[in-house]
């Protein structure tokens, strides 16, 4: 899903939706102009790894079978609906209820449960108690995240400590501006800039602007080198299993270890 809203997937503080789960002995009808699930990408390939079958056949309509069988082949039960929150926040329980649904809950909890073991292990790695922010540029928004978003929440599970600018838990995000950039200083920055749309003719407009503002310059990460800049879509855009791994690779790996 898309935690920032409005760039291909839901926005903040958006109602829950309707997560259709069909296996491939069941037909059924569902309007092509269906929505997608609030669970991104990678929540959804891992679901089918865990099932161990593809979801649909068709993804434009999640049914299987020529048109013909659509429209007058015989009709089967529908399929269980899944109701998921769609947001960065329930990446663990939609992921776990998509499991459920696919026959999987048993492989989905151990995932979990070495995700949280490897968490833990990583965070203990690092050396001191540096706090990280998390910063994303896009067109025409500066925002950070906080404790509840999914970059968040795997700093959360890692036991790495946040500046006081980034524990707000009531949404994924806040908007901030250029002049209250101050507000992302941390030991760490860690910061995301949206993709250039492709007519622009500065293919990397996001992050230019973001590191050429005023006080970009002053913030003592930007000056002790330790402004890194991360995967957009990982960190800021997807929420779950596999961005919530990639995060915690890329954390371990730029935070400073214990000798």
């Amino acid at each position: 899903m898309d935690e920032e809203g409005g760039q291909g997937g839901p926005c903040e503080g958006e109602p829950e939706e309707v997560t259709h789960i069909c296996r491939p002995q069941q037909r059924h009808r569902q309007d092509h102009r269906q929505r997608r699930s609030g669970i991104d990408a990678e929540n959804a390939r891992l679901g089918q790894g865990i099932a161990g079958q593809p979801l649909h056949d068709d993804p434009r309509h999640g049914q299987r079978g020529s048109h013909h069988d659509r429209q007058d082949g015989p009709r089967h039960p529908q399929a269980p609906t899944v109701v998921t929150q769609g947001k960065s926040e329930a990446w663990k329980q939609d992921f776990l209820l998509v499991a459920d649904a696919l026959g999987k809950p048993e492989t989905a909890k151990k995932w979990m449960e070495t995700y949280q073991v490897d968490a833990e292990k990583a965070g203990y790695a690092i050396d001191g108690n540096p706090t990280v922010s998390l910063l994303r540029k896009t067109s025409d928004k500066l925002r950070l995240f906080g404790a509840v978003s999914l970059a968040g929440s795997v700093l959360s599970d890692m036991g790495v400590a946040r500046p006081s600018t980034q524990t707000f838990t009531d949404n994924g995000n806040k908007d901030i501006s250029s002049e209250t950039l101050a507000e992302a200083e941390a030991d760490w920055i860690l910061y995301g800039a949206q993709k250039t749309p492709k007519d622009e003719k500065d293919k990397d407009k996001n992050n230019t602007e973001l590191t050429a503002m005023p006080l970009w310059a002053g913030l003592k990460a930007v000056n002790d080198k330790h402004a890194v800049r991360v995967d957009d879509d990982a960190f800021f855009l997807n929420a779950g299993p596999t961005a919530a791994r990639l995060v915690m690779t890329t954390v371990a790996d730029t935070l400073p270890k214990k000798k």
